[in-house]
């Protein structure tokens, strides 16, 4: 067996194995409130990486807007987003409109569209007007590549 792997080294031949199921994601919902109720239990989901890059920053908001960015990410794929800040909340939006809004400690994995622009995303930090921290947050983000 060890003769015929340096035989195909040495004659210049690679064989490459593809990955699969590098990204396992798992989530749900169970919620319950008087008659009213959701139980959404998926279980998880195995999905191959077609990438090989990762972005991942921590920036510290204010209540100005900033457009996201994706590092050296080339196609952009899932994202994992997350609101690190226990008192305010954090505003997602393209030209103006809020697409997405993560209250204290919210999180949410998903798909970004192939090709679209990070940049056209900003985020900024809503602040509670209980509080007095000049309304920063923390807002953590990843992009893998796909």
């Amino acid at each position: 067996m060890k003769k015929a792997i340096i035989a195909l080294l040495v004659a210049g031949v690679s064989i490459v194995a593809m990955a699969e199921n590098e990204i396992n994601i798992s989530g749900g919902i169970v919620a319950a409130k008087g008659y009213a109720s959701a139980y959404k239990q998926p279980g998880s989901l195995a999905v191959t990486w077609n990438g090989s890059k990762v972005f991942s920053s921590i920036i510290s908001l204010s209540p100005a807007p900033v457009a996201l960015s994706k590092g050296s990410v080339g196609n952009i794929g899932y994202c994992y987003a997350r609101n690190n800040d226990q008192t305010n909340a954090v505003a997602l939006s393209i030209a103006g409109v809020t697409n997405f809004f993560f209250k204290p400690g919210e999180y949410a994995i998903f798909r970004l569209s192939p090709g679209f622009d990070i940049t056209s995303l900003y985020a900024n930090s809503i602040s509670n007007a209980v509080v007095t921290n000049n309304g920063l947050a923390d807002f953590e983000f990843t992009i893998l590549e796909d």
